[in-house]
């Protein structure tokens, strides 16, 4: 089973990468990736920018973990 996060769901469906997003909102890369992976929460300010930049909601964004079965 893999964890799939909205904010990563967001990130790749936008095109761009973890890098790229991160740069957009002034944050370094090694954040975002704390933040995507749920071993870091963003502060208010961060999830509005990452909100703003992925056209998304922050509650869409930070919202329950979506669970996918890899195929076996």
């Amino acid at each position: 089973m893999t964890n799939v996060t909205p904010l990563k769901l967001a990130i790749v469906a936008s095109g761009r990468s973890q890098r790229d997003v991160a740069a957009a909102v002034g944050i370094s890369e090694f954040k975002l990736s704390r933040i995507v992976n749920r071993r870091a929460q963003p502060d208010t300010s961060t999830r509005a920018a990452l909100a703003r930049e992925l056209g998304r909601a922050p509650a869409v964004l930070f919202g329950d973990t979506l669970e996918l079965f890899a195929a076996a």
